[in-house]
């Protein structure tokens, strides 16, 4: 029996596209698994590291967040006490509005992070976000909001609320990156890519090009998230915002592509 003759499958991926061998990630998936799993090791707490889970959340709700005097303190990775002091240094430093219900979400994000997570924070972690979640949804910073969505993705009570979670954290993983390397055009946030011919080689994997005139990928794949934001308790609410910010953000993708759309010449084909 003869050997298979070897056919190229553009719709697979482009010639030599994988002959290198190399890793996007610079280590490989199980290098970055074992990575994942040192950087999960549990917290070393102190009594009165963490609240009650009865604590009065309302209390802290409209309170600013007044951080330890002095500078950022030598930490070790698992020194909760230490690294919450710094956390709130930074938080307050980077935005002085910080509310102390904002900074125990904070804490309790780092928590949940982490492997032997304290029945407690993640008691307290529910309870902020049924008893406050529509509001934090609104007006908490987003990296905190994303990292809220990767919490109910590890920890979610419903699948839904796991679903949903794992989906806004992937989602805006992603936009974190590619904007990061938009980044490097030069061009301001908000400034379309100019009006010249795309480059005509193939895009990775044999994927298709997005059609800029005709294509109805962005509504199909936000309208599928809505859609599920409906029977997810509180994670639904936070979707519904972090959704509506990036459809309407001058800054985002959505828009540069709509108005490169509106300039493209139809299709002669």
């Amino acid at each position: 029996m003869t050997e298979p003759e070897d056919r190229h499958r553009p719709t697979l991926a482009a010639r030599g596209e994988f002959d290198a061998g190399e890793s996007g990630l610079g280590l490989g998936l199980g290098m970055a698994w074992e990575r994942l799993v040192a950087r999960e090791r549990p917290f070393d707490y102190a009594p009165g590291d963490l609240p009650p889970a009865d604590l009065d959340l309302s209390a802290l709700a409209d309170r600013v967040l007044i951080p330890p005097e002095g500078a950022p303190e030598a930490q070790n990775f698992t020194d909760f006490a230490a690294r919450a002091r710094n956390l709130a240094r930074k938080m307050a430093a980077e935005d002085p509005a910080t509310t102390e219900l904002e900074f125990l979400h904070a804490q309790l994000v780092m928590v949940l992070r982490r492997t032997a997570v304290p029945e407690t924070a993640r008691s307290l972690y529910f309870r902020i976000w049924d008893e406050h979640g529509s509001r934090l949804a609104r007006e908490m910073p987003t990296r905190w909001r994303v990292s809220a969505a990767q919490c109910f993705a590890d920890h979610g009570r419903t699948e839904a609320e796991r679903s949903l979670g794992a989906q806004i954290a992937l989602m805006f993983g992603l936009v974190k990156l590619y904007e990061t390397e938009r980044r490097f055009s030069g061009l301001a946030a908000w400034e379309p890519f100019p009006n010249r011919r795309p480059h005509r080689g193939p895009l990775m994997m044999g994927l298709s090009a997005y059609d800029l005139r005709t294509g109805d990928l962005p509504r199909n794949l936000l309208a599928r998230i809505w859609r599920q934001s409906h029977d997810a308790g509180p994670m639904g609410q936070l979707a519904e915002a972090l959704i509506s910010d990036f459809e309407t953000s001058n800054r985002g993708l959505l828009i540069r592509l709509r108005k490169m759309g509106k300039r493209v010449a139809p299709r002669s084909d």
